[in-house]
Parts: structure tokens; C-alpha cells; sequence
């Protein structure tokens, strides 16, 4: 495919496409592993970065921009000790369920209680994370409370 920028989100636009049959070996995929980040280190790295699977601990919520409704999109700002502050977007397309669970998570933190947060670096107008599916759980454990 061909890499490409759309409003500081890289996307990949398939210049070809071919049918794979169960004749064709297909490499395994080597598990993603974490890298734990600080705040401030998200915010400095590059677009490079983006899809790499972030460990972030020492997090409170500061604010929810909108509504829990399951079925849309919500923007959670958390700060770090020293005040920085990193945008969480959690997409509708990560399921009900996971919203569901994520969203009695967020209730249970309120602004005091400290969480580490598990997911994908990610840009979208600048550095965010969001919580994904992964191999070893699902988006609804990106939260866990300390």
C-alpha cells in the first residue's frame, strides 16, 4: 500500500489488491510488546511512533469533554503528577461491550483515584493514545486502577 496523511492521521491506501488461498505461506505475526512512556515523552515523540503499544502509569482524569454514551466517541484528558496532560479518544468502534466496561471504569476513577493506562500511540491533530484490542487482553483492560 501507499502511506498517507490526512489531518495528522497516517493511513495506508492499498495500491494493490491480491487474493490470499490457503496455498500461500503467510509469515506469523510477531507479538507487539509495551513500552512504557511518560506524558512528556508522548507528547515529544514523532508520528513514527504512532501504533506502538504504550504502558502510561501515575494517571488521574482531569476532565470527560462529553456524555458516556455507548455508540459515540469520547474524549478523556488525564494528567500526569507534574500537571501534563494526555488525550485518551476512545473510538465507538471498539464495541459496546468494551465501551460498557470502560465507562463503569471511568465512573470508579472520578478525578482522584491514579490509573495506568494500556493502548496504541496514536495521532490525530497531535500525539493521543487509545485503548485497542490486543493479543494478551481486550480495549476494556486499557484502564487499571493502581
Amino acid at each position: 500500500g501507499k502511506v498517507s496523511p490526512y489531518n495528522g492521521l497516517y493511513e495506508v491506501k492499498p495500491v494493490k489488491v491480491a487474493k490470499v488461498t490457503n496455498q500461500e505461506i503467510i509469515e506469523s505475526i510477531k507479538p507487539a510488546t509495551e513500552k512504557a512512556m511518560t506524558v512528556s515523552e508522548i507528547k515529544a515523540a514523532g508520528q513514527e511512533q504512532t501504533g506502538r503499544l504504550v504502558t502510561v502509569s501515575g494517571l488521574k482524569i482531569k476532565s470527560i469533554d462529553s456524555p458516556l454514551d455507548i455508540g459515540s466517541h469520547w474524549t478523556v484528558t488525564a494528567e500526569d503528577s507534574e500537571h501534563n496532560t494526555l488525550t485518551i479518544y476512545i473510538n465507538y468502534h471498539i464495541g459496546a461491550e468494551a465501551q460498557t466496561a470502560i465507562k463503569n471504569i471511568l465512573d470508579q476513577l472520578g478525578n482522584d483515584k491514579t490509573f495506568t493506562f494500556h493502548g496504541v500511540l496514536s495521532c490525530y491533530n497531535s500525539m493521543q493514545v487509545s485503548p485497542c484490542n490486543t493479543a494478551t487482553g481486550s480495549a476494556a483492560q486499557a484502564f487499571v486502577i493502581e
